[in-house]
């Protein structure tokens, strides 16, 4: 199973895309061009001629290069450290205003208030130049001090976001491998159970040909389990239909480089979408069945019921359970008797019985439902409901916090009530 969830990924992947590493090297290194008569250090010079070795090789070997790529931010970022520190005074000011913004896109607004307290320097009002020499210098001089510090706040943020997606991918395949082996379990036990019947069924039946026996299927009871094959098939697509969504939607807003390196190393959660929504559909079902969602746009969902006991015959107090017989005559009805005032030869009320019908005793559970029973006998009630139930299925798949919102709200409802 690894085998073909690899191959269906590698079909998928983004192999002909440079990685978000590669990219901003490029992008680093035009820059660097336009400063390089500048730059007098021969060791940074060193240095960037073997970072662009480096990238070169990552560029040929694209597994390598992902494996490797949150090594390679921490040279990019002493690599852009490099261009501030050449970088031409009336270029500081524009710079530090287009990193603040990134800044703010990428780690929140929470953040960015916490770098506000340090009180950066005001790049509305900078100073004029009829001011004294000094005050223009130390301004440069703090524009390049807060242009180091967003510099290292925004890699850091870099840095950390591949080694984030890459456990947050591994810990999300853990749980869907688990939740697909149980799906995969229930199916092949629905399908032992029942398709191995049909089947048997086909092959026996009296009918000349296999067009009639396939006729089989069409009446068979056997085929009612497959409610659930429904349930689980439209939840997957529904899964399905949101990964491609969010995949024709990706984040266009805030700083590129970052939403480009979160789609590159957060690709493969995509395929888990179908997973989840096989199993927020079942969930679903249940709660049709159950009658926890009722109404006219949920569907009605029939349910067998259990065995049980015939009703006991339960007599009224004061009652004999033997028909009284010692007169010869026949047994007197047993019913429950009331006294109900009669007049007396003088006058006087004097009681009487008559008889009252008795409360009808409730059935005795006996047996409660097989799952298999329930998992067979249950099911919409009419062709509306169906059609309902596979909208509602998809829209577990599609809308992948209905289900939990749902269960949410059944669970802040009940709690409020036991607070009552």
């Amino acid at each position: 199973m690894n085998g073909v969830l690899n191959f269906i990924i590698k079909r998928f992947r983004l192999s002909d895309l440079r990685q978000p590493e590669l990219i901003c090297f490029d992008h680093l290194y035009s820059e660097y061009l336009s400063i390089r008569s500048l730059v007098t250090d021969e060791d940074e010079r060193k240095f960037v001629i073997e970072l662009q070795t480096t990238t070169e090789q990552l560029s040929k070997t694209p597994n390598a290069g992902q494996m490797e790529g949150s090594d390679i931010w921490s040279e990019l970022y002493y690599f852009e450290l490099i261009i501030a520190k050449y970088l031409p005074a009336d270029q500081l000011r524009s710079k530090v205003m287009r990193l603040r913004l990134d800044y703010r896109a990428i780690a929140g607004q929470n953040e960015f208030d916490d770098y506000l307290a340090s009180k950066p320097p005001d790049l509305q009002s900078p100073p004029v130049h009829t001011d004294p020499p000094d005050t223009i210098e130390e301004y440069e001089q703090a524009l390049r001090e807060d242009l180091r510090d967003l510099l290292g706040r925004i890699y850091l943020e870099y840095s950390i976001l591949p080694i984030r997606e890459t456990r947050l991918t591994d810990l999300t395949w853990l749980a869907a491998k688990l939740c697909l082996f149980s799906l995969g379990i229930l199916l092949i036990i629905l399908s032992i159970l029942f398709l191995i019947p049909l089947g048997y069924e086909m092959v026996n039946v009296d009918a000349d040909g296999w067009f009639a026996r396939l006729n089989v299927v069409r009446t068979s009871s056997n085929l009612s389990s497959l409610t659930v094959f429904v349930v689980v098939v439209t939840g997957a697509m529904g899964g399905f239909m949101s990964a491609l969504q969010r995949i024709q939607s990706p984040p266009t807003q805030g700083d590129s480089l970052y939403n480009l390196s979160l789609l590159f190393h957060g690709s493969k959660s995509v395929f888990v979408s179908p997973i989840s929504g096989s199993i927020f559909a079942i969930l679903l079902y249940l709660m049709f069945a159950s009658g926890i969602l009722t109404g006219a746009f949920f569907p009605a969902i029939y349910s067998p019921e259990g065995k049980y006991t015939k009703a006991p015959t339960r007599l009224s107090e004061g009652q004999n359970s033997t028909p009284d017989t010692s007169s010869g005559g026949s047994a007197a009805p047993a019913a429950s008797a009331t006294p109900t005032p009669e007049t007396s030869p003088t006058g006087s009320p004097k009681p009487s019985l008559t008889p009252t019908a008795s409360p009808t005793p409730k059935p005795v559970p006996e047996q409660g439902l097989n799952v298999f029973d329930f998992l067979a006998g249950s099911g919409p009630v009419s062709g509306k409901d169906y059609a309902l139930l596979i909208i509602w299925c998809f829209i577990a798949g599609f809308a992948e916090r209905f289900v939990p919102d749902a269960l949410d709200r059944l669970i802040s409802n009940e709690n409020s009530v036991k607070g009552k």
